[in-house]
């Protein structure tokens, strides 16, 4: 009787350890597909951060050209601007030069003001 309860206690034991196993194993091949998935998604993710870090540092240097290229007609504006103020004085505080510029033809006046404008644009 002993021995049919040893050999009993055996097989439920043998019938355990093999079920045990088997979730193991089913346990192991669903977390490798987990850890497979996970991997191509973090793959695919430096992929697109990597893209993403280059298109952002091309951006800045876009972002900087057109800084420099606004900056220097503004420059240049300011500089226009401050030498047509001076001339301005002097010609107001110089007697007869409003008279002078008078005397100008009004179409040549107009053609020289076109052409400052477009420059100051």
């Amino acid at each position: 009787q002993i021995t049919r309860f040893f050999a009993k206690a055996t097989k439920v034991a043998n019938k355990g350890l093999s079920k045990a196993k088997s979730s193991l194993a089913a346990a192991s091949a669903a977390h490798a597909a987990v850890h497979a998935e996970v991997s191509r998604n973090l793959t695919v993710t430096k992929r697109i951060l990597a893209k993403d870090t280059e298109e952002l540092a091309n951006l800045n240097s876009t972002c900087k050209i057109y800084a420099e290229m606004l900056e220097a007609p503004t420059k240049s504006r300011g500089e226009e601007l401050k030498a047509l103020a001076e001339a301005r004085e002097i010609i107001q505080e110089t007697p007869g030069a409003a008279a002078d510029i008078s005397k100008l033809d009004k179409a040549r006046m107009e053609k020289s003001l076109e052409g400052l404008n477009k420059a100051l644009k």
